[in-house]
């Protein structure tokens, strides 16, 4: 980018990191530089939240457009904003004038098929009776994922032949054999063939733990899903994320953008409502869900094609990138606690 080699930076930066985690407690790294140890490289439209801050403002704004995702994006809704505007100034009093009026949304949704209208009309079906008397409790894990997520994430992924959802405990092995437990998959099925194309971890508040935050278990996760879908002959696949934490939502691609250069960009920042009075922000966290759900379904297209293949020619697809590009270093430092 403008004569700039981007993985000699990032490269770089693995470097430098390694220096330091020689001298210095691994509680003073950051995230950012944990995770270019093991060759990932958070990427984020915000300066001071993407590792090209340690390269120039110049460089970052020259590769900054290569951080968007327009074309995955479905259109603007129609009523959907409108609809929850409503339901902020003057909510449904009781269950049945609830659903009532979330029937009446569904049917105007169907009939116009405008995506973000029948997703948000679908969202409020499972959330608004729910919450008309007060936001659910959110202080167990398990209630928070169930009153507060499950109705976005089934509603989006849900819609798609192709995706199937697995939620809590399945279980993600990598190739140092270390087993993960991500909180939510996404993956596709084709044949007998089950390829992972989205891992989530949840958690309720912001808290992390003293060896790894969610947010370095979630790239180790998606890098290590990453490597098994080009090593299985998907061409130019992309891994998605979901990192949420209390009411924020982060949602992530992974590609490989060079050899041992795993690029984690930060598509979008989210934040969840919590009760009514807040429930306009359901258009806009869909529609960011929407958007890694078509980068999903692309890689679910990937997947088919490349098993149908298979299948047909009787040989593996050749991978692209290559096999050497790929990285399985898998570095944990523990952060010990602050006496």
């Amino acid at each position: 980018v403008d004569n700039h080699c981007i993985s000699d930076l990032c490269i770089s930066i693995k470097n430098a990191t390694t220096q330091m985690s020689n001298s210095v407690n691994p509680a003073q790294l950051s995230d950012m530089r944990l995770l270019a140890l093991n060759d990932i490289y958070l990427f984020n439209k915000n300066y001071a939240s993407s590792i090209s801050k340690y390269f120039s403002l110049a460089v970052h704004n020259a590769l900054k457009s290569s951080l968007l995702f327009k074309k995955y994006y479905s259109e603007r809704g129609v009523q959907c904003y409108d609809w929850c505007m409503s339901i902020e100034e003057s909510s449904p009093s009781d269950w049945i004038s609830s659903l009532t009026l979330c029937a009446k949304m569904l049917g105007i949704a169907s009939e116009s098929q405008n995506v973000l209208d029948m997703h948000t009309a679908h969202v409020l079906t499972s959330v608004l009776p729910v919450f008309i008397h007060g936001p659910p409790d959110y202080s167990v894990e398990d209630s928070y994922v169930h009153n507060y997520l499950s109705p976005l994430l089934s509603s989006v992924f849900s819609s798609e032949p192709l995706l199937n959802m697995k939620w809590a405990n399945g279980r993600l092995k990598n190739d140092n054999s270390k087993v993960y437990k991500p909180d939510f998959l996404v993956y596709n099925l084709s044949g007998n063939i089950k390829s992972v194309i989205l891992i989530a971890e949840f958690k309720q508040f912001d808290q992390n733990s003293y060896v790894e935050s969610d947010l370095i278990k979630l790239g180790k996760q998606m890098k290590f899903t990453l490597n098994k879908l080009v090593s299985n002959g998907v061409i130019q696949p992309k891994v998605c994320g979901i990192h949420c934490e209390g009411d924020t939502l982060f949602t992530y691609v992974m590609d490989l953008a060079s050899p041992k250069v795993y690029r984690m960009i930060n598509a979008a920042k989210i934040k969840l409502f919590r009760n009514l009075d807040q429930i306009s922000l359901l258009p806009s966290i869909l529609t960011h869900l929407i958007c890694l759900k078509n980068i999903a379904l692309e890689t679910a297209l990937k997947i088919e094609k490349t098993t149908l293949s298979g299948c047909t020619t009787l040989k593996r697809t050749a991978p692209c990138p290559p096999l050497h590009w790929l990285s399985h270093d898998s570095v944990v430092l523990t952060r010990t606690t602050k006496k």
